[in-house]
């Protein structure tokens, strides 16, 4: 699979989570509801994933979804326009309300600046 969101693959993807949780990929394995080595078979390629095991290993470790699916080959990588959307989106839900009218002026302005626009 291609390397994406940072990671080169779905053993690298877990491997790092692991590392940052403090966990065994056998204990994430068990908290899959599987055997313990059921992460470890999926490191190093035995199987895939189904999607709704890649969304449960996602949601383990609180990430967003399309990583893991991108990682594990269950679905094509976004364009690049399409990531920062998403990464947008994403920051924009995690402000407060004032914060988010207030990222709203900068992206306005941005526009402005970008056409070469004088302010009204």
């Amino acid at each position: 699979m291609p390397p994406y969101a940072g990671f080169s693959s779905l053993s690298d993807y877990i491997d790092q989570r692991c590392a940052r949780e403090g966990i065994a990929r056998s204990r994430l394995g068990l908290a899959l509801g599987r055997h313990s080595n059921y992460v470890h078979c999926i490191c190093i390629g035995q199987f895939s994933p189904s999607r709704a095991m890649a969304d449960a290993i996602a949601g383990y470790f609180g990430d967003d979804v399309h990583v893991v699916r991108v990682l594990a080959g269950l679905e094509a990588a976004p364009p690049k326009s399409d990531r920062q959307a998403r990464e947008l989106a994403d920051l924009f839900s995690a402000l407060e309300p004032d914060d988010r009218a207030e990222a709203l002026r900068y992206l306005e302005y941005l526009r402005w600046r970008s056409k070469g626009q004088t302010k009204r």
